[in-house]
């Protein structure tokens, strides 16, 4: 029999970009931007959902990552992981959904950008074959 932890959804959730400010410039293990409009809004939401809340970041430091979290006044996460895990859903600035359709996923990557660029990196895709 699978226990409460193992029955509860999992989210995992991207630090910089999701859950805080983020400009795409990497500026060093210790800067962590700031909380993101509406994210304890969202974080109370998942978590009285009982939904596990997991945040993935490329940071060795999870202890940095808690104390923001404190510091912030926001409900902690599960856990904190730089590695990607088992999880139900992943929300990343840079994700795209694929719904098994690759002409579909095409377009998609030829319209993507990050919410806080401009350029589309990939906007050669939208050139016909």
């Amino acid at each position: 029999m699978k226990n409460l932890q193992e029955k509860r959804a999992k989210v995992c959730l991207d630090f910089d970009g999701v859950l805080a400010t983020y400009d795409g410039k990497w500026k060093g293990e210790h800067y962590l931007g700031k909380p993101l409009p509406g994210l304890k809004k969202f974080l109370e939401r998942l978590t009285n959902g009982d939904i596990d809340v997991i945040v993935l970041t490329t940071r060795k430091s999870k202890k940095l990552i808690f104390d923001w979290f404190k510091k912030n006044k926001l409900p902690p996460p599960s856990s904190i992981t730089n590695k990607k895990i088992r999880a139900d859903v992943y929300v990343d600035d840079h994700a795209v959904y694929f719904d098994g359709n690759f002409e579909h996923l095409i377009k998609t990557l030829a319209k993507f950008r990050v919410h806080y660029k401009k350029e589309r990196p990939l906007k050669a895709l939208s050139k016909p074959d």
